[in-house]
């Protein structure tokens, strides 16, 4: 489990993060969600990265590449159970008193952090699910160049959404 080469990477992570946790320059959700989104975006690009590679390369087997896909849709997963924790603690705090007045909800609803907070959900994490597992369908059929295709348009759709998050806690 515990090898030297992932002793050597997580004290480095920590000795890298720490500083800013002491000196409460970031908080403990931003560290998460940045270091949450930054393999994500990481590995949305290796996985389309190794898709381009067996365009080149005929005959490889598709093994790596839906395990990359695995991996990268598992922090999806996390990314989505991050982004409810945050904005349902955040929803709360705004319609707390509204739910008998209906103006207070639509007014709650109408404002700019609110699509922001949306648009974060769908750009950044929903659409790039359903991409994912689109490239796994087209997987299945041992199509790598629709699959290259639709991990690039996942990879814009990821930069995009871990843009607006960033926008969000800075």
């Amino acid at each position: 489990l515990f090898n030297s080469r992932s002793i050597r990477f997580f004290s480095s992570l920590v000795a890298i993060l720490a500083p800013f946790l002491a000196l409460k320059i970031i908080e403990l959700e931003s560290l998460l969600s940045f270091l949450v989104g930054s393999v994500l975006l990481g590995g949305t690009l290796v996985s389309q990265f190794l898709g381009h590679w067996y365009l080149n390369v005929v005959g490889l087997p598709l093994s790596e590449l839906r395990r990359s896909l695995k991996i990268v849709s598992a922090f999806v997963g996390i990314k989505v159970g991050e982004f409810l924790m945050l904005s349902s603690s955040s929803i709360a705090q705004k319609l707390q008193g509204s739910w008998g007045n209906l103006n207070g909800i639509v007014e709650a609803l109408s404002t700019t952090s609110f699509w922001i907070v949306a648009s974060r959900a769908v750009i950044g994490i929903i659409t790039p699910a359903l991409f994912y597992w689109m490239a796994f369908d087209v997987l299945r059929q041992r199509n790598t160049q629709s699959a290259t295709g639709i991990l690039y348009a996942t990879s814009v759709l990821v930069l995009f959404g871990e843009s607006i998050s960033l926008f969000i806690f800075i």
